[in-house]
């Protein structure tokens, strides 16, 4: 079974790599492990010049590393626990991205955190995850942190 699992930098990062852990069994699951960097992020953008970022390449640079120790953290644990695991980083549009490699890996599921938007956020933009299921060529699995639940 191929897995394609769409990690970010949020909470819900470990709540899906502890879900997989916990919920799937590892004989035949390769664990394909995917972040998506933005093009043009604007957090780096409005910085740039900053004395933070004195150069928006210097930035965009360590944003790629963040991407790479991230998924490095994640591999790491999934290993661990006895899962195949390869990893990429992309660029580019998230849906897109994540469609685009689905594909590219043959993918059988999605896995995915949900951000949960509510009011205005939700009323106005689309959540990712909700285009994912509509147009994803396979199963998709969205997982939610409970109200309440604290994230480590």
């Amino acid at each position: 079974m191929q897995i394609l699992v769409a990690l970010d930098e949020s909470p819900y990062c470990d709540a899906v790599i502890r879900m997989i852990i916990d919920e799937m069994k590892r004989a035949d699951i390769t664990l394909h492990l995917l972040h998506i960097v933005d093009p043009f992020p604007t957090k780096l953008a409005e910085a740039k010049g900053s004395e933070e970022y004195p150069d928006y390449a210097a930035g965009r640079h360590e944003e790629v590393e963040d991407a790479d120790r991230l998924l490095q953290r994640a591999a790491a644990r999934l290993r661990d626990a006895g899962f195949k695991i390869t990893s990429v980083i992309r660029e580019g549009d998230p849906l897109i991205s994540i469609l685009a490699e689905a594909a590219v890996s043959r993918a059988d599921l999605i896995v995915l955190g949900s951000h949960r938007r509510t009011g205005f956020k939700r009323l106005f933009t689309e959540s990712l995850s909700a285009a994912i299921v509509r147009q994803a060529p396979c199963s998709v699995e969205i997982v939610r942190i409970p109200p309440g639940k604290k994230v480590a």
